[in-house]
C-alpha cells in the first residue's frame, strides 16, 4: 500500500519591496530635513547661499562658516532643533505608523523638495545679488574704518616712536658703525622685517577745557604692511634695518621741540580716557551673512570722540596730576640706547663738528599748560676724522639718528653720536 505524499511548507521568500518600504521612509524624512534647512538658510543667510552657488568667495573656510552660523548666532535653538531632527529620524524608522506614512511618499516628496530648491534659489539669486554686493564692500570699507580708528587711537604713542626715514640719500652715514650693529641683529627678526609699502592717513582735532585750553589736531597714518627680505644690499638699506631695529626692538623714540612731545602725550591722555575701540562683531573679518550682521558690522567701524563734559572733566582732572616737568626729565634722563631727532640744527663745522638742537630754548619755554621749563638741547657728535659730511655752516633742517652717549644731565643736555643724518622731507 502506497503512502500518501507529504507536502512540506515552505516560507514564502520575503518581498524585496517590503526592504525598499524600509529605507524609502528615512529617504523621505531625511529629503524633507533638507529641504526645510535649505529654506531656511536662505531666508537668514541669503549672503551666503548667494557666495556658494552664484559668486564662489576665495574666503578661507568659507563653506563651514555659513553652515555653522546658525549655530554661532542662535547656539540653543541650533542645539534643539539637531536632538528634534534626531529624534524624528529615529521615530521615521521605528514607528509604523510614520514609517509607512513617509515610504509611501517618496516621489511626491523629493518633487516638491526640487521644486523649492529651485524657487529658493531663484529668489536668493534674485533678491540676495544686492545684499552679497552691499556685504562684500561693507566688510572691505568697514576694515578701512577701522584700521584707520585704530590709528587714531594711538596717535600719540605712535608720534613718539622713532621712524626710519624712507630716503636715498644722507647727508653723513657712518657705515662702521652701520656695519656693525647691522651683524648685531637677530637673523630671525632680519627674515621677518616688515617694510612699509603702503600708507593712508587719518585726521582728528580735540578741544580740551582746564589746564589745557583750545584745539590739537593730530594725523595718524595707518600703514599697510608686508614681508621682505632683509636689506643687505648697501650701506643705506643697512641702516634702515638698524633704525626699523632700533624703533621696535630697542624702543627708539623721536624728538623734535617740547610742544610736540607735550602734545602727543595729551593725545595719549586723551585716548586713554575716551579713544576706546569698540567690540568687533563676533563673526571677525568673515562676511556678514545677512542684515543683522551688516548692522553690526557697520557699528563696529564707526569712531567718535566722546565731547561730553563729563569727558572733559575726567580727562582735565588726570591732567591736573601729571607733573610735566617730572615726566619730561624722567624720560630724558633714562633714553634707551638709540634716539631720533629732528628739527632745526645749528651746525658748528670747526674746530670739531657738532650738531646743536633745542629741544627746550635757551630762554626757557611755556608749555600748554603754562609751565616754564629749563633749556634741553640734543648735542650730536661725530666720530674724530669723519668724512662724507655735506652740511654747511649755520642752522639746518635735519634728521638724526644716533646713539645715546648719556642721557639728561645737570647742564640740560643730551649728547648723542651721530650714525646717520639726513634732510627730512618738509
Amino acid at each position: 500500500m502506497s503512502q500518501p505524499a507529504v507536502v512540506r511548507a515552505t516560507a514564502p521568500a520575503k518581498p524585496i519591496r517590503s526592504r525598499w518600504h524600509k529605507l524609502s521612509a528615512p529617504a523621505s524624512a531625511l529629503v524633507s530635513l533638507f529641504v526645510l534647512a535649505f529654506a531656511t538658510y536662505c531666508l537668514m543667510f541669503p549672503v551666503w547661499v548667494y557666495g556658494l552657488f552664484f559668486d564662489r568667495t576665495s574666503d578661507v573656510g568659507f563653506f563651514s562658516y555659513g553652515v555653522g552660523a546658525p549655530f554661532r548666532d542662535y547656539p540653543i535653538p541650533s542645539f534643539l532643533l539637531v536632538v528634534a531632527s534626531l529624534t524624528f529620524i529615529l521615530g521615521v524608522m521605528f514607528v509604523p505608523k510614520l514609517l509607512s506614512f513617509f515610504s509611501r511618499r517618496l516621489t511626491p516628496l523629493v518633487a516638491i523638495a526640487i521644486a523649492i530648491i529651485i524657487v529658493c534659489c531663484v529668489g536668493v539669486y534674485t533678491f540676495g545679488s544686492g545684499m552679497y554686493q552691499e556685504a562684500v564692500v561693507l566688510r572691505k570699507d568697514a576694515t578701512q574704518q577701522r584700521a584707520i580708528a585704530d590709528a587714531m587711537r594711538h596717535v600719540g604713542a605712535a608720534s613718539l616712536q622713532g621712524k626710519a626715514p624712507d630716503v636715498a640719500y644722507y647727508a653723513y652715514l657712518d657705515k662702521d658703525q652701520v656695519s656693525s650693529l647691522y651683524a648685531q641683529i637677530e637673523p630671525e627678526w632680519l627674515d621677518k622685517q616688515l617694510t612699509v609699502t603702503e600708507s593712508s592717513s587719518a585726521s582728528g582735532k580735540m578741544g580740551v577745557d582746564g589746564p589745557v585750553n583750545g584745539e590739537i589736531g593730530a594725523t595718524g597714518t595707518q600703514q599697510t604692511e608686508t614681508v621682505k627680505e632683509a636689506a643687505t644690499a648697501t650701506p643705506e638699506k643697512k641702516c634702515k634695518a638698524v633704525m626699523q631695529y632700533a624703533s621696535e626692538k630697542k624702543g627708539a623714540r623721536a624728538y623734535s621741540v617740547f610742544a610736540d612731545w607735550q602734545i602727543f602725550n595729551l593725545l595719549q591722555v586723551v585716548e586713554e580716557h575716551d579713544a576706546k575701540p569698540k567690540p568687533e562683531p563676533d563673526f571677525g573679518d568673515k562676511l556678514p551673512l545677512n542684515r543683522t550682521e551688516m548692522q553690526e558690522l557697520r557699528a563696529s567701524s564707526s569712531y567718535k570722540i566722546d565731547f561730553s563734559p563729563e569727558m572733559r572733566q575726567e580727562i582735565n582732572d588726570d591732567l591736573k596730576q601729571r607733573n610735566w616737568n617730572a615726566m619730561a626729565s624722567g624720560e630724558l634722563t633714562n633714553l634707551s640706547d638709540f634716539v631720533f631727532v629732528t628739527g632745526d640744527f645749528r651746525v658748528s663745522p670747526t674746530p670739531t663738528l657738532l650738531l646743536v638742537h633745542d629741544f627746550v630754548p635757551p630762554d626757557g619755554s611755556i608749555s600748554l599748560s603754562g609751565i616754564r621749563f629749563s633749556p634741553v638741547q640734543f648735542d650730536v657728535t661725530f666720530p674724530s676724522g669723519s668724512t662724507g659730511l655735506d652740511l654747511r655752516a649755520g642752522s639746518q633742517k635735519l634728521g638724526v639718528f644716533g646713539k645715546v652717549v648719556h642721557g639728561l644731565d645737570q647742564q640740560g643736555t643730551i649728547a648723542i653720536r651721530a650714525i646717520a643724518v639726513w634732510f627730512p622731507r618738509s
